[in-house]
Order: C-alpha cells, then structure tokens, then sequence
C-alpha cells in the first residue's frame, strides 16, 4: 500500500496507543476510540462525514483479515457510531486480550492512514492525518468524543 511516514506504522501505532493508555490511565480501547475519534473530526470538514464513515468501514473490514473478532462491531452511520462502534468491539476483548486489542486498534488506524493517501495522495494524506495524530503521550491532548 502507500509508503506512509514511521509514525503510522502499526508497531509505532500500537507502542503510542499503549504509551497513551498508561499516561492517561485509560483502557486501551478508550484510546483507540479516543484517536480514531480526533481522525474522524479532523477529515470530516475535508472528506465529509460519509467519507469518513466510508473509510472507515473499508479500513475496519479489511483489518478483520487479520483480527477476525473486529466484525463483531455492530453497524452504525456516522462519525460517533464509528467511534463506539470500534470501542465497543476492542472492550469486549481488552480484559483476556490485551496486545490482541492494541494490534487491532493500530491495524485499523494503520490501513485507514493507507487507504487516505492512496485517495488522496501522499503529500495531501500526510498534511491532514499530521494534526490529527497527537503522538507520544504529553505531546498533545487527545480529545475525545462527546
């Protein structure tokens, strides 16, 4: 897929949402939904809603590939479904699977991040997912959803 900057990389994904979850005392699942949730609202004025959404279920479907229990997320439209809808989805396996949900959430950032600058380019891709990722926990506060 597309040659995205390191810090889109899954295993980079996974050590930052890890890192995040510890600071911020929060579950895992919290800040994958925490991050997808910042992703969303960035791009929605850009894309609109219904791309997001739309990219959003492409990148959740084609990381069931590898982590088939992600299909047990229920449907939804909308930027704030899609956000419960992950939480949801990596919660129910946190507690017995921890690294399992951490891989997840990442994979699925990882492929959305791909599939973005495969749209839209690069150069483009890198300029708008570039603000919506905070990095490393204490670099920028991740908002959440309402």
């Amino acid at each position: 897929m597309a040659n995205l900057p390191s810090q889109w990389n899954r295993r980079t994904l996974q050590a930052v949402l890890a890192e995040r979850a510890r600071a911020d005392g929060a579950s895992l699942a919290d800040t994958a939904a925490a991050a997808w949730w910042r992703i969303a609202r960035t791009l929605a004025p850009v894309i609109g809603e219904l791309g997001v959404v739309a990219l959003f279920d492409r990148s959740l479907h084609l990381a069931e590939i590898e982590f088939p229990w992600l299909s047990t997320a229920p449907s939804g439209a909308g930027i704030e479904s899609s956000a419960a809808r992950l939480r949801l989805c990596l919660a129910a396996r946190e507690d017995a699977d921890p690294d399992g949900v951490a891989a997840a959430g990442s994979a699925q950032l990882s492929i959305f991040a791909e599939l973005l600058t495969l749209l839209i380019g690069q150069s483009l891709g890198e300029r708008l997912l570039q603000p919506a990722w905070p990095g490393p926990a204490g670099s920028a506060a991740m908002e959440t959803e309402p």
